[in-house]
């Protein structure tokens, strides 16, 4: 099947949530680790609580999409997965703790080294 587009502009965005994800999941696993230790398991909860219906959507989109003959259902996949975990540990991250724009712009310039590294 030839696409009508370059699929490589997914990969690299695909590239680039993965890395936003793993960012943001270093940040909140160091924003829990300075909760008291018995909410811990409370917030996993939480982030579980947003993640599940975010991937849930996320594979709705993709049957959808592969039904329905738009996409290939791999390509909206690859961007979809990390994008949702970002989106969540993102949320969860600014429930936890507001975030500044300095700590924002201190990641995100994490996040274009790491997937510069990456690509």
């Amino acid at each position: 099947m030839s696409l009508p587009f370059d699929p490589s502009w997914i990969t690299t965005l695909s590239a680039f949530l993965w890395a936003y994800a793993l960012v943001s999941a270093i940040g909140w696993v160091r924003a829990v680790r300075r909760e008291r230790l018995n909410t811990h398991i409370g917030y996993f909860a939480s982030l579980c609580g947003v993640l599940v219906p975010l991937i849930g959507g996320a594979i709705m989109l993709i049957m959808l999409g592969g039904f329905a003959g738009l996409v290939m259902p791999a390509l909206l996949g690859i961007a979809l997965f990390p994008g949702c975990l970002f989106l969540a540990l993102q949320l969860e991250l600014n429930r936890l703790r507001p975030s500044t724009i300095r700590e924002e712009l201190l990641r995100l310039g994490a996040v274009v080294c790491l997937a510069a590294l990456v690509i």
